[in-house]
């Protein structure tokens, strides 16, 4: 940071990160696994009823297995750079402008097992190679290496009225360049993780997608009654382009994606007193759509894009800080209304080997009350509590045509034509609270500490939106304790204290060729150390 005049400032900083990790512990449910639904040409039954078993089990039966690992496979290996440089000058005592440049660049490799068992591995005949094989999908590989540039001006008038407007400007390239089906010999003695020298060159991707965007925004506050309330407008229009170039296996194809949105929020504070505030807002928010990348078995035109996932949100709330400061009360009501959800799913004429695609599913509605509380009981002792309530439901009449072409279901347990309306959205709870209680402590006037507690649960969730098979409720205590001198500070921190074996997600693909679903465990329980010294 420097600070060249009185009314001009510079910052820089500059960011490194090198990170490998491991995969979590993961298994295989599929078709010979599943227990209801829907089936085709009177095969097996391809739907999973019920809470995901906490332990992976042997293909058919209910004997458990435990966690079978190739230590050639793990997670991701990034290496990520930062670069951020502004610049902002007071012009006047109720005008300055501002500029912020950014540069974020990487590299990844990612090298994720394929088969249900590395012991066993996978029968490739079906796809012409005559043998049990290791199979790994090693994506994500590649770079990406992005720009961007904000300009804004602010004003401030002496009433109050506070303006603001800006342009913002990006644009960057992604690269991929990883395999679908990379082969490993079953069984043999080189067990060292896969690294891009271990890659067939003439069987990975080369993909490139270039994205540029611009957007105008700004915003406008209005302080009314004597500064009580305030009503405020703010608003951002974005051109977005997308351009992609793709050589998958001697095919090249080269598409674009074209978009603009306007993405507005109002909002209304008013002060009841100087410890008591309600607020409203609404807004409308947009996540990008795009291009999906090429598959061997080529893409049909409806799922070369797909759109932008849109959503309007209307929320009411108060804050309140009461007891001479002591307690603090928050509280809001919310509602979200979805249209054109982003899904991951199976391309129509995608094989075994295919990684998923993105597509748009329909719309939702979500609603919900959230609140906390933090109330400090003595001047050492502090507790809080918070709790979510929500009520997220996909709108009559919407389909997923995932569903209805990989028959998983047969208007028993779910509608065979693929009607999920008034079904909950996948991965959202019903209800999730927290309580924690912490002690702030000294052992002389230049050496603090703290030890806290806090404990977080959530109750079941369906793992797709057919809301037939569900990942379970689950409570996680985490435990920290730190000292903090005067230009240094050190914690231990432990989470998942009691070490509880729990499934925290399930990843699901239901195709015509084959039905997945790889539940994922949550880590279990770990203990470090951070440390931070301030120069």
């Amino acid at each position: 940071m420097a600070k060249p005049t009185e009314t001009v400032d510079i910052e820089m900083a500059y960011h490194s990160f090198d990170s490998f990790t491991e995969g979590k512990a993961q298994s295989r449910l599929e078709i010979g696994d599943l227990n209801c639904g829907g089936s085709l040409f009177g095969g097996p039954v391809r739907g999973y009823c019920g809470e995901l078993p906490d332990t992976p089990l042997e293909f058919g039966t209910d004997t458990e297995t435990g966690f079978l690992i190739d230590p050639r496979t793990y997670a991701l290996d990034s290496e990520t750079e930062i670069f951020r440089a502004s610049i902002s000058a007071e012009l006047t005592n109720n005008f300055s402008i501002s500029y912020q440049f950014a540069n974020i660049q990487g590299e990844t490799f990612s090298a994720g097992i394929t088969d249900r068992s590395p012991l066993t591995g996978t029968d490739l005949t079906p796809f012409g190679i005559p043998a049990f094989l290791n199979a790994f999908t090693v994506l994500p590989v590649g770079g990406f290496d992005y720009d961007s540039h904000e300009l804004r001006a602010e004003y401030t008038a002496d009433n109050g009225v506070y303006a603001m407007f800006g342009v913002y400007s990006s644009d960057g390239e992604d690269r991929d360049t990883g395999q679908t089906g990379y082969y490993a010999p079953l069984y043999t003695d080189n067990l060292d993780p896969i690294t891009e020298d271990s890659l067939d060159p003439d069987s990975r991707n080369n993909n490139i997608t270039i994205t540029e965007a611009t957007a105008l925004f700004g915003r406008v506050a209005v302080p009314l009654m004597d500064d009580k309330l305030v009503l405020a407008v703010e608003g951002r229009y974005t051109d977005e382009t997308k351009k992609q170039n793709i050589t998958y296996i001697d095919e090249s194809t080269a598409d674009d994606y074209e978009d603009s949105y306007f993405t507005p929020r109002f909002t209304a504070d008013y002060s009841i007193n100087k410890n008591q505030l309600v607020y409203f807002s609404a807004a409308q928010g947009v996540k990008s759509g795009g291009l999906n990348p090429e598959i061997s078995g080529g893409l049909e035109d409806s799922e070369k894009v797909y759109q932008a996932d849109e959503n309007t949100t209307y929320e009411i709330g108060s804050k309140n800080t009461i007891l001479d400061g002591d307690l603090r009360i928050n509280a809001a009501v919310y509602y979200i209304d979805w249209t054109e959800l982003q899904v991951s799913q199976a391309a129509i004429n995608g094989g075994f080997f295919t990684t998923s695609i993105v597509g748009n599913l329909g719309s939702a509605t979500s609603k919900g009350l959230e609140m906390d509380v933090t109330y400090a009981l003595t001047d050492a002792i502090t507790v809080n509590a918070g709790l979510a309530l929500n009520n997220a439901k996909y709108d009559d009449g919407t389909i997923s045509q995932r569903l209805a072409r990989a028959a998983i279901c047969d208007d028993i347990v779910c509608a065979a034509n693929g009607d999920i309306g008034g079904n909950s959205l996948p991965r959202s709870s019903d209800t999730q609270w927290n309580i924690g209680a912490q002690y702030d402590g000294e052992f002389n006037d230049n050496l603090e500490y703290f030890v806290r507690a806090d404990l977080t649960g959530q109750s079941e969730q369906y793992m797709s939106e057919a809301n037939i098979t569900t990942l379970p409720a689950r409570t996680l205590l985490n435990l920290r304790g730190g000292v903090t001198g005067e230009n240094w500070s050190a914690e231990l921190w432990v989470k998942n204290a009691t070490d509880e074996v729990y499934v925290s997600n399930a990843f699901y693909i239901p195709s015509a060729f084959f039905v997945s679903i790889v539940p994922t465990w949550g880590n279990q329980r770990r203990i470090g150390v951070s440390a931070e010294y301030r120069f």
